[in-house]
């Protein structure tokens, strides 16, 4: 209940949904300040339409990203694949019946499943059942890598319900195999975030963007932004959805950085 209480804060304060509030209040002002209503309401609807756009969306992005160097030293001797998230199918009654990868799961061990082939290096999943339904979202990417990839699974870590705890979890079942460096697979936008975490935990991380090829030796640097073209005017819901993803990220890591001082 409490992770689907702070999953629908989440949403309805953040850009773009958050801009909501805006248009409440102009609600309340409209017969007392209409002029700051109006003001209130085309503010609202021209930053939504803005984030959608992809010229700003990708520049909000890109504001959400860092390009960190890469460690020197030790190799690394572990691949971790973050999850994504997973999909439930449902019988009539609304009980669970399957489980499987999100879309974004999917990338993300698709990237950890070619670098395993590439390096023989262990892999683990990481990734709990915060909404309290179904399998928890590492045994459903352990079970898939197994099936549909053929790579096998090492570390199964099943009881995170966020990045914070993917790191904390994770930690100790890399440190009981003498393991210091690892590869850490994610989504670019996600990246600098997780990697904070993992590094907080005193892993050396070699960064692994799950929509970047992989060579097996080094990562893959951000990829630089795409040419300019008209249609990156155009609001799309792919826009709106960056635009989410890269606030979302910004969020997490104040949240992550709110948690570390508290804890000192």
């Amino acid at each position: 209940m409490i992770w689907e209480i702070g999953t629908l804060l989440k949403h309805v304060m953040l850009p773009p949904l958050g801009l909501g509030w805006l248009l409440v209040l102009a609600w309340f002002l409209v017969r007392k300040r209409p002029r700051t209503a109006r003001w209130l309401i085309g503010i609202a609807l021209s930053s939504g339409l803005l984030l959608a756009t992809p010229m700003v969306s990708s520049r909000i992005m890109g504001a959400a990203l860092a390009d960190q160097p890469m460690p020197a030293g030790a190799q690394p001797g572990a691949i971790v694949v973050l999850g994504n998230g997973r999909g439930l199918m449902l019988d009539a009654q609304g009980h669970v019946v399957y489980a499987y990868p999100s879309a974004g799961t999917l990338e993300r061990m698709l990237a950890g499943a070619r670098l395993h082939k590439r390096t023989g290096l262990p892999l683990l999943v990481t990734g709990g059942n915060p909404d309290g339904r179904g399998s928890p979202e590492a045994g459903v990417m352990r079970d898939s890598l197994e099936r549909d990839f053929g790579v096998p699974v090492r570390w199964v870590e099943d009881r995170s319900r966020n990045t914070v705890e993917n790191a904390l979890n994770s930690a100790p079942l890399l440190r009981a195999a003498g393991i210091g460096t690892i590869y850490l697979v994610t989504h670019d936008y996600h990246m600098h975030r997780a990697r904070q975490l993992f590094e907080a935990q005193g892993f050396k991380v070699f960064p692994i963007g799950a929509q970047q090829p992989v060579d097996g030796n080094t990562a893959t640097a951000v990829a630089g932004p795409a040419p300019f073209s008209l249609r990156d005017l155009v609001p799309t819901t792919t826009g709106l959805n960056d635009s989410f993803l890269a606030f979302n990220e910004m969020a997490g890591l104040l949240y992550s950085r709110a948690r570390a001082r508290a804890a000192e």
